[in-house]
């Protein structure tokens, strides 16, 4: 979920937008802001339905991922996050892949 917009400066004389600050992530499950370091990255869950109405989920780590995924209905497919072996966030790496599917089974 989108918890800040983009917001973009624009020039007086020629109307052009120039990106000042970069829209913010927070997690659809526990709904707490996603802290993104340079190299880091949000898992994303896209929901897919054959109506064309598709959603997107960004999540703080596997743990939440599989919470909202107990929730979600669909009539087609549903595309789960990559699982990141250099991802330096333990909760988004494999280490928490791993903690939150012993803790699903």
């Amino acid at each position: 979920m989108i918890i800040k917009e983009r917001k973009f400066r624009e020039c007086p004389e020629c109307g052009s937008k120039k990106l000042i600050k970069d829209e913010e992530y927070g997690c659809d499950a526990c709904k707490s802001p996603i802290i993104l370091g340079k190299h880091d990255t949000y898992l994303s869950l896209t929901l897919f339905k054959r109506s064309d109405e598709n959603k997107s989920y960004h999540f703080c780590s596997w743990e939440c991922v599989f919470k909202k995924l107990k929730t979600l209905k669909t009539d087609d497919f549903i595309s789960l996050p990559y699982l990141s072996f250099d991802e330096r966030n333990k909760k988004r790496g494999c280490e928490g892949f791993w903690e939150a599917i012993k803790r699903v089974a």
